[in-house]
């Protein structure tokens, strides 16, 4: 039942890339038995020329920002 709400939920953001994995080699295994995974994609590719920390960080709240609607 609680997969399947996950599943729903990202369902809904298709651009959203994410899966279950198996923690066992985790120090948290002994409490849960995986983990949910997921990337969100940000807006824009930064390179090793196009870096910058403030770019990066715009990235983040960007994508944070179109997360939550």
């Amino acid at each position: 039942m609680f997969e399947k709400n996950i599943r729903d939920i990202f369902s809904e953001h298709p651009e959203v890339i994410y899966g279950f994995t198996d923690i066992a080699y985790s120090e948290y295994a002994n409490a849960y038995k995986s983990a949910l995974v997921f990337a969100v994609p940000y807006g824009e590719q930064l390179t090793i020329e196009t870096y910058s920390e403030e770019k990066f960080e715009k990235g983040i709240q960007d994508a944070k920002k179109k997360w939550r609607k």
